[in-house]
């Protein structure tokens, strides 16, 4: 093998070769190197590994490298011919081995069209008086010196009986490299033509050439339980083995296709192959059992005889032992027992493509692991314990990968055009798979199940508390059917739940809630209780991210300085939900592409990581998005799904103060507003592994320094406990006196009612009454001076009762407005939900 093949497969590798070989949900491409799941090993996460574009692959974990030739070697457990020539495959190009082939199709065509004009005509039946002349032909100096001795004669027949051409087997000695003598055997064809003279060639037929015997069974008056044993050589088929026909074909391992097989097709067959071990003059290694001669002129044999069965003699010893080795040492009878009781090779192989893809599901998907609803596949992933949907294109290259692990692509012997014709037929019954009967669609509402899922169980969300169901106790069909479409990669630990101090069980990550907290009030006398609001406040954040079931559509967003703190939040919260589960895009993407929500469905937090100055957040995009919705899901080329609902956290972070669309009035209710004034001067690099339980602990954990451990169930074990606080709340999210003074301040600034409210009213209006209609026209008026747009007055009064600084009072002519002293507390008269939280 000249290294051509190998600098031309390497020549083909292109970007989008690597994507299709190794796509993965996070695969990117950073510059020129893509970013991929290492496919040797069952890693979760892209970022340790990549491919370059030109082929050259590196994994980070381990330090290993090479090109893509070897790493297809390592994946598909091929040579590295067979990698090189997959490549060129694959982009279109042909390799040597199949222009061999090309070449021998072209040849057999050439012949049965009669293009060889050089070859004369046979003449069939060869007459009798011309049946001796041959003898004398064989043993003439020229076949002797070119073939060796003639040693006997094999008559290849019509099935009715006339004889069509001959096969000479000549002997002679050699001597191989080492000096060892042997014997090279050769058969070799020979025709009688119309012109009268004996030629040295396979005989021109209008159709294939018969097998050898065949005319045995043409004989057979009675043809019915006829069976068919072939065999390689015509020396083997003059075995005698009771109760089946014992037949071959001319030519050898490279010319099983030019015989005919077809009066076998309705009777069984069975193949004895030679027990080949030849070795791959590459590596030094026994050829792969498809490769053996022996094997692969049966598979050749099974083209043509899909239903042969091919006899498994590989436990025999030598190398090239058959049918004629196995008579010296068994009676006739003994050989039949054999050939009835000796194991089937392939057996399992489909040979039809409706049967290949019920076969493909069942090995790939095991029991009901992939489901087709709505023109989307998804495939439950039973080590993630969730569904996740499956690009059409990636089942199929998976119907690729099995044909190539059950032989199939040996079988059709690399033919790029069969393999592809066979992909195809296989694959084209995606369209219509199903697990039953059509009806709704699960995964629309599996967003908003009432369950959190982890390694080791679900949280069930209930009314009045929460419920472990426990993988180990409940059958895994029960997660399975619940429709999970996002679990945590981690365990839940119940004792987590019940309340020990987050500055023991999650120190380091307790260390980094009290770093946020502003110097002024870290100096309170309160402190204590400021850090429990602090703490309480972050957890029922990490509580709605979480849940499925979002009562109110809060959104959140995150403000302040470089360095202080708020990116860092977004990383604990990703390491929590798991990174294929956060959509991180600028909002600008979002708005007017109706494709981009579908990137939502599914999706735990949505993330605009770097909100620019000056843009104004879009009101309308967060209203239709943020919490629990139901939205058409629409991709490129599909046809659109409505009424998915979507569970998903919104988060904007920016380094400017935030804008609103049409400013803040009316998202009050809805907007968290979180500030990150703290400056971090030396941050801690390996804070966030020390919280995952990937470095140990330091300074900054108290008596858990040196230890290593997962905060992650303690913090998630907070945000259950945060979720209680918060549905006993109404939902609504307590929060320590640094976060309230930096949101009030904000909305004071945004809010046109607010800013007058708190800058002009207050200060200027001394009594505690006044009528509703100066209430207003004083702030119409003021808006006229500052130049912006006032308010409607229904409005105007919505935003002024959300200061809660006002009473409204009806009079006897008229209603007015008291002014309260401080922000009025008093709970509403309107009922808890006591429905599922959030």
């Amino acid at each position: 093998m000249t290294p051509d093949i190998f600098n031309e497969a390497r020549r083909r590798v292109s970007r989008s070769l690597i994507e299709q070989y190794f796509a993965a949900p996070g695969a990117h491409w950073d510059g020129s190197e893509y970013w991929t799941l290492n496919p040797t090993r069952r890693d979760k996460k892209v970022g340790s590994f990549h491919i370059s574009a030109e082929g050259q692959y590196f994994d980070h974990a381990t330090k290993d490298g090479g090109d893509i030739i070897d790493l297809l070697v390592a994946i598909h457990g091929v040579t590295k011919k067979e990698a090189a020539e997959k490549i060129i495959s694959d982009t279109g190009g042909t390799t040597p081995s199949q222009e061999k082939r090309q070449k021998i199709e072209r040849e057999q065509q050439a012949d049965r069209k009669g293009v060889k004009k050089e070859k004369p005509p046979a003449q069939i039946p060869i007459p009798e008086a011309e049946r001796e002349s041959l003898v004398r032909t064989l043993e003439n100096d020229f076949f002797r010196e070119k073939y060796g001795e003639f040693t006997a004669g094999y008559t290849y027949k019509t099935m009715a009986g006339d004889w069509a051409f001959v096969g000479a087997r000549f002997e002679r000695k050699q001597v191989d490299a080492e000096g060892r003598e042997y014997i090279e055997k050769n058969v070799v064809p020979f025709y009688f033509t119309t012109t009268g003279k004996w030629k040295n060639a396979l005989p021109p037929l209008p159709g294939k050439l018969p097998l050898y015997k065949i005319d045995e069974f043409g004989a057979m008056k009675k043809k019915t339980g006829a069976r068919f044993l072939i065999v390689e050589g015509e020396k083997c088929a003059q075995v005698m083995v009771p109760g089946w026909i014992v037949v071959s074909w001319v030519g050898g391992t490279n010319k099983v296709h030019l015989s005919d097989f077809s009066p076998l097709a309705d009777y069984p067959v069975a193949i004895w192959p030679d027990h080949d071990t030849q070795i791959d003059k590459e590596t030094g290694l026994p050829l792969p059992d498809v490769e053996q001669p022996g094997i692969k002129a049966a598979l050749s044999i099974r083209e043509a005889l899909p239903h042969a069965q091919i006899m498994d003699v590989r436990d025999r010893p030598g190398d090239g032992w058959d049918i004629a080795d196995a008579a010296e040492s068994m009676s006739p009878e003994e050989l039949a027992a054999y050939v009835e009781t000796c194991p089937r090779l392939f057996e399992e192989m489909p040979w039809e493509p409706y049967d290949a893809f019920r076969q493909f599901v069942a090995d790939r998907y095991e029991d009901r692991n992939l489901e087709h609803i709505d023109g989307l596949f998804w495939e439950y992933k039973a080590d993630a314990h969730c569904w996740r949907e499956v690009m059409q294109t990636n089942i199929k290259t998976d119907i690729l990968w099995w044909m190539e692990q059950k032989k199939i692509v040996k079988f059709l012997q690399n033919n790029a055009k069969a393999v592809h014709t066979f992909l195809k037929n296989t694959a084209s019954h995606l369209e219509f798979y199903s697990t039953g009967y059509s009806g709704r669609n699960p995964f629309k509402e599996s967003a908003i199940m009432p369950y959190i899922h982890f390694m080791n169980g679900a949280v069930e969300i209930k009314k009045t508390g929460v419920k472990f169901h426990e993988r180990a106790q409940d059958n895994e069909d029960f997660f399975r059917r619940l429709y999970p479409v996002h679990c945590l990669d981690f365990d839940f630990h119940p004792e987590a739940y019940e309340g020990a101090p987050l500055s023991e069980t999650a120190p380091a990550f307790h260390f980094y809630l009290r770093e946020l907290i502003p110097p002024e009030d870290r100096r309170r006398s309160d402190y204590e209780e400021q850090l429990q609001l602090t703490i309480d406040f972050f957890s029922q954040i990490i509580a709605y991210a979480i849940n499925p079931i979002k009562k109110e559509p809060y959104f959140f967003a995150l403000y302040g300085a470089q360095r202080a703190g708020k990116s860092f939040f977004i990383d604990i919260l990703e390491q929590l939900i798991g990174q294929q589960f956060f959509v991180k895009r600028p909002t600008s993407d979002m708005i007017g592409n109706r494709f981009a929500t579908s990137d939502l469905w599914g999706a735990k937090v949505f993330v605009d990581d770097d909100v620019e100055s000056n843009l104004k957040l879009p009101d309308a995009f967060i209203k239709n998005n943020s919490g629990n919705k139901g939205i058409t899901v629409e991709r490129k080329h599909m046809t659109p799904v409505h009424g998915v609902k979507i569970s998903v956290a919104m988060f904007f972070l920016s380094n400017h103060n935030f804008k609103i669309s049409g400013g803040a009035e009316g998202l009050a209710r809805r907007f968290v507003y979180v500030p990150f004034d703290r400056e971090i001067k030396n941050p801690d690099v390996y804070l966030l592994d020390k919280i995952c339980g990937k470095e140990p602990k330091d300074f900054e954990s108290g008596d858990a320094v040196g230890q290593t451990f997962d905060e992650r169930p303690a913090i998630i074990g907070m945000a259950l406990r945060g979720w209680e606080l918060f549905r006993k709340n109404n939902y609504r999210f307590v929060m320590p006196d640094w976060i309230k003074r930096e949101r009030d301040k904000w909305l004071m600034e945004s809010s046109s009612v607010s800013q007058w409210f708190y800058e002009e009213f207050l200060d200027s209006y001394k009594s505690d009454r006044i009528s509703r209609k100066e209430f207003y026209d004083q702030y119409k008026s003021w808006c006229d001076e500052e130049g912006r747009k006032a308010m409607g007055k229904i409005k105007f009064f919505e935003e002024a009762r959300r200061t809660r600084r006002i009473k409204e009072i009806k009079g006897n002519m008229d209603r007015y407005v008291e002014i309260l002293s401080d922000i009025d507390d008093t709970p509403s008269d309107e009922k808890l939900q006591e429905e599922i939280p959030f």
